[in-house]
């Protein structure tokens, strides 16, 4: 099925359904539950939602059928840059208090979750440069299409760095609602 301007309009419609279901999440879980300043805190919120809806673009990306592969993924590669733009701003111990040392040096932890975010988002630049730009339609002859399941292995070994020690302390969640990574 050739990308038409239904097929668009349907990318843009998930797109902004994805990202507000996103957004409402990080929202109650940061703010209603855990009574966070929104003041203080809305960029780190909003990066919260670009980041799940980055992720959710790029297993979209994974399962969908070759005519849209492309369109996923560049949706979620934009995310994914907008979010390292976003997390670049807020570097620092005063929002990822847990990277750094007491001394305000990146921990390991810290250099882990860095790195592995990194390399994952150079992966999906070479598997975005790799893949066919003209013809949806035409055979991936060559297209290294282990490259999409690289990226969401080192977004899970990024996030995983991020949110394994919150995950398994159930008490810890406000109002239940499981961590997005931190």
């Amino acid at each position: 099925m050739p990308v038409t301007s239904v097929w668009r309009h349907h990318i843009l419609v998930s797109a902004t359904v994805i990202f507000l279901l996103a957004l409402a999440y990080a929202l109650m879980r940061y703010c209603v539950f855990s009574h966070t300043s929104v003041a203080f805190t809305e960029i780190y919120i909003l990066n919260k939602a670009i980041s799940v809806t980055a992720l959710c673009f790029l297993v979209l990306a994974s399962t969908a059928d070759r005519s849209h592969r492309r369109a996923w993924g560049l949706l979620g590669f934009t995310f994914g840059w907008i979010h390292i733009g976003i997390s670049t701003f807020l570097w620092g111990p005063a929002h990822y208090a847990k990277l750094f040392s007491a001394s305000g040096e990146l921990n390991l932890l810290g250099w882990g979750t860095a790195v592995g975010g990194l390399i994952a988002l150079a992966v999906n630049c070479k598997l975005f440069c790799a893949a066919p730009k003209t013809r949806p339609d035409t055979r991936d002859r060559g297209f290294p299409t282990y490259l999409g399941s690289l990226v969401l292995f080192l977004v899970a070994f990024h996030v995983t760095i991020l949110g394994s020690r919150s995950w398994c302390i159930l008490e810890s969640w406000p109002g239940y609602l499981p961590p997005i990574t931190t």
